[in-house]
């Protein structure tokens, strides 16, 4: 799972210090959660937001939350494989990323965010990132450009393909 159920909780314990909205797939056991008789109900997308709209709901948030439990090695080694990560940073969101991941380390390195292992260390993580905001989201905004921005890497990529000619295809 995602924390979404410790999320929740925590945000229901701590409603004056942030925000929470809830997009894409939620797990039944977590619908449960919000359903629960008198608890209140973070803001809550019915389905998945279509890819062409993700931008727009990103641009909407400060800080950007990102959980992984890591049920498998893949789930370990994430940081350069989490498209949460990416959209965040490519819009120059701070992330606060949630688990044992590498992604922990990844952000809180690389100063785009701050890792924890605990929905309950959420006060404390977003105090951090607003007294720092305009530095993690510079940094956001780097390491997208540097690492995760297709661009960049469009005809090296091209080229390896075959689908491109390379320089040397060209010159003879």
């Amino acid at each position: 799972r995602s924390f979404t159920d410790q999320l929740i909780i925590n945000w229901r314990e701590h409603p004056s210090i942030y925000e929470l909205a809830l997009h894409g797939y939620v797990h039944p056991d977590v619908r449960d959660l919000l359903d629960e008789p008198g608890s209140t109900k973070p803001p809550l997308s019915a389905q998945f937001v279509p890819s062409r709209e993700i931008a727009g709901v990103v641009q909407k948030c400060h800080v950007g939350f990102v959980g992984y439990v890591p049920t498998d090695q893949n789930f370990h080694l994430i940081s350069r494989a989490s498209g949460q990560l990416v959209e965040f940073l490519r819009l120059g969101k701070p992330v606060i990323a949630c688990g044992t991941t590498d992604l922990n380390d990844f952000v809180s390195e690389r100063r785009v965010g701050i890792g924890i292992t605990d929905p309950s260390q959420m006060p404390s993580a977003i105090t951090k990132i607003m007294d720092g905001y305009q530095e993690y989201a510079r940094n956001a905004l780097k390491l997208f450009d540097e690492e995760f921005n297709f661009a960049r890497y469009e005809s090296g990529l091209l080229k390896f393909s075959g689908l491109m000619p390379s320089d040397e295809d060209v010159r003879t």
